[in-house]
């Protein structure tokens, strides 16, 4: 067994998803999801500035009482709404988050489609492509509803049918893009159908996510 972390995300649904990748990767976890679901979430995104951060600030001493060095934000929302790097930085504990991971894909693609849960997502993951590469050309959009149809349980296709999603790949193709980018952590569990009928490679960040968690640990 590897190190013992903490693993926080918007809701009940992408912190078990997240516990369960990284628990697969022989690391000890901690869960603790910000609220119980997205609508739930998306109210809480909507608090002042200050409320946000006090009450992230609480969950961070939280799980840090378990003797964790490191927290990985296995969400987007709660990184573009939060600045969850510089308050784990005033906890003394590490921060893993999946803008990290973004800054890295900048690099690797000139023109990314990012679908996304919320705008403050978004909003975040655009700003981490462009930090990777200055001159990279963002298409994006946000979807709340398929991650709450996740959330209620529909199947991986009835989730794609509902929300437009072979539509969105179509235009992904049709606008020049040069990958698809899962900027929602619910999203994964759409990966096995959205393979088969997206033409262009479907990127989910937990893996580099991954990779800085690993490099970290031998630091």
């Amino acid at each position: 067994m590897k190190e013992k972390i903490g693993v926080i995300a918007d809701t009940i649904t992408d912190t078990e998803m997240g516990g369960i990748f990284f628990e697969s990767q022989g690391y000890e976890v901690i869960m603790c999801p910000v609220k119980e679901d997205s609508v739930q979430c998306s109210q809480f995104f909507q608090r002042k500035e200050n409320e946000r951060a006090a009450y992230i600030t609480k969950l961070i001493k939280q799980i840090k009482r378990h003797e964790i060095k490191s927290i990985v934000f296995y969400a987007n929302s709660i990184c573009g709404y939060v600045d969850v790097e510089k308050l784990c930085a005033e906890n003394d504990v590490g921060a893993i988050t999946p803008l990290q991971a973004y800054k890295r894909l900048g690099k690797a693609y000139k023109k990314p489609c990012v679908w996304a849960a919320t705008i403050g997502a978004l909003e975040g993951i655009e700003k981490s492509l462009q930090e990777g590469n200055s001159a990279v050309e963002v298409c994006g959009t946000y979807n709340l509803s398929a991650a709450i149809d996740i959330e209620n349980g529909l199947s991986p296709k009835e989730v794609i049918q509902k929300n437009g999603l072979t539509e969105l790949a179509d235009f992904a193709e049709k606008a020049g893009c040069d990958c698809i980018i899962l900027g929602c952590t619910h999203f994964p569990y759409l990966m096995s159908e959205l393979s088969t009928i997206a033409e262009i490679p479907i990127i989910d960040p937990a893996d580099i996510m991954l990779e800085i968690l690993e490099a970290r640990s031998v630091e």
